[in-house]
């Protein structure tokens, strides 16, 4: 069975909290953020490749990392081949994440159902009355809220956030997060910091200094009472 993907890091040290993974791009998403990193992948550009090729190349980094995370683009939208490979990751011992824009609430509560899932991070965009300006796009906000319920007592819930400047606030920030502690029992909160780059789908962003996003966690952390915030950049993850 082949997938369609655009990229392959065999090690990353950022995209599941605490743990190495091996992360794979499926490629197509079906929100069109105007802001969004991944212009190729927004598409459906990339290539297909034989999952087992992936699971070859998971297996020779199998010391390495303890999670296969898959990515996107939305991979839920590969719903055959995402299943096929989490499987396959599971035969060799490697646990699975998924990384979801959680606009397909059926897909996950099967992964879940069937156990072939361990981490679950959640791209929640902004408030719910803000969503389809900040995904290009129209949206029933209702699948968002059904994703969350389901994962409500999953084990290993990360929900992040991007901030996008001139596009979402503190007050979104407090609002989000607020929104989700009556949602969701148990889950690590990440701001995401948003890195402009040629792959925009619109180039009109502004880089965020990684100290103002650190200097908004504080603030949100206070506001909302939250124990913990954990800020991402493309080379760590800082605990707030």
């Amino acid at each position: 069975m082949k997938v369609k993907i655009g990229n392959i890091l065999e090690v990353s040290l950022v995209d599941v909290l605490f743990y190495p993974s091996f992360v794979v791009w499926f490629s197509y998403c079906n929100f069109r953020c105007p802001w969004c990193q991944n212009k190729e992948l927004v598409f459906g550009n990339g290539y297909e490749i034989e999952i087992d090729e992936i699971i070859e190349k998971l297996k020779k980094n199998k010391d390495f990392i303890d999670f296969l995370h898959i990515t996107g683009g939305e991979p839920t939208l590969q719903k055959n081949q995402l299943f096929k490979i989490f499987e396959l990751s599971k035969e060799i011992g490697i646990k699975n994440s998924l990384n979801t824009n959680a606009s397909n609430p059926k897909v996950i509560e099967e992964l879940i159902r069937k156990e072939l899932i361990d981490h679950i991070a959640i791209d929640f965009k902004a408030p719910l009355d803000k969503y389809e300006k900040v995904i290009g796009t129209k949206i029933d906000t209702k699948k968002i809220e059904k994703s969350l319920e389901i994962c409500s007592n999953f084990k290993f819930l990360e929900i992040r956030t991007t901030f996008v400047p001139n596009f979402l606030d503190i007050k979104d920030l407090i609002e989000i997060v607020m929104y989700l502690k009556n949602k969701v029992k148990n889950f690590f909160y990440v701001i995401q910091q948003f890195n402009p780059s040629d792959t925009l789908i619109n180039l009109n962003w502004k880089y965020v200094d990684i100290n103002e996003i650190i200097e908004i966690a504080k603030i949100v952390k206070e506001k909302t009472k939250l124990e913990k915030i954990y800020v991402r950049t493309k080379a760590n993850v800082k605990e707030i």
